[in-house]
């Protein structure tokens, strides 16, 4: 099995080659997919939705952290790939919100890990899907299955709540992802400092909030250059928000502009409907 898993290619895949052009098709054509036929979906069907796919996020995850443990043999293993960086945070909280019951003492939770998955999970989804820069740096073939299918599965999740209107895409659902967002980066705050104190190794960094290593912001560090953590910390939390805020207007103009080419389809076919049957009565 070892072996199986550690199968790579050749030559690394390039952004906008081939396989890049074909995974972005299979995204728009399931984004089309689930506006057609999860529109609609009662509270059975969603939590199953949620747990089947947030346990199949966990499951190649698994296989990624054997691989990465195996290493071709070595045994050696990179701290940088703990599991809890924001898409693995994402992860926890799907299946979360799947095993949660729906009742009136958890809806209010609910709507919290919702609007999580949803605003940052289309933003976390979309952009390695449209930018896949960092799921494209290897040639081991399970992780470019794995990193390719784990960020399209939260863009889409987050597409399939936002049109079975569980979560609507608005400021104050944005401040209640960003909630659960700033709890997952304390979480791996503290555990940064405690693996740390076992380990003494300054790679480990969760949620890439430090303290003892700082990693750069795609786009932001080339221009901004932050050494201390104290400041780097609250400034990191703010872009990553921030651009999920603007992710999510992205997504609501896209859709308001679907809907309007749509209503204009729809009218259009009515009227060559009416026309047609005006003139079967004439002629009759």
């Amino acid at each position: 099995m070892l072996d199986f898993i550690s199968q790579t290619v050749e030559n690394q895949p390039k952004i906008f080659g081939t396989l890049h052009f074909i995974i972005l098709a299979i995204f728009v054509l399931l984004i089309v997919l689930i506006c057609i036929f999860l529109r609609h979906t009662n509270e059975k069907q969603n939590k199953i939705i949620l747990l089947f796919f947030g346990l199949w996020l966990l499951f190649f995850e698994i296989l990624k952290q054997v691989l990465l443990i195996y290493d071709q043999g070595n045994f050696k293993y990179d701290w940088q790939h703990l599991p809890l960086q924001p898409c693995s945070a994402l992860m926890y909280t799907i299946i979360l919100a799947g095993f949660l019951s729906t009742n009136k003492k958890t809806k209010k939770f609910e709507q919290f890990l919702y609007a999580f998955i949803g605003i940052f999970g289309f933003f976390s989804g979309a952009s390695a899907i449209v930018m896949p820069s960092s799921i494209f740096s290897t040639n081991y073939i399970l992780l470019l299955f794995q990193t390719s299918q784990h960020h399209m599965v939260l863009a889409l999740l987050a597409v399939y709540l936002f049109v079975s209107g569980r979560v609507s895409p608005n400021f104050k659902n944005f401040l209640k992802s960003v909630a659960v967002f700033v709890f997952w980066c304390a979480t791996a705050f503290i555990l940064n400092v405690v693996l740390f104190a076992i380990t003494k190794n300054p790679e480990i960094n969760l949620m890439y909030i430090g303290p003892y290593t700082i990693w750069s912001i795609p786009i932001i560090s080339d221009f901004i250059k932050i050494d201390n953590p104290w400041a780097f910390i609250p400034f990191y939390i703010f872009i990553y928000s921030l651009a999920c805020l603007l992710s999510m207007y992205v997504y609501l103009c896209v859709a308001k502009i679907v809907a309007y080419i749509h209503g204009k389809i729809t009218k259009n076919k009515q009227d060559v409907v009416k026309r047609m049957l005006e003139i079967i009565k004439s002629d009759f």
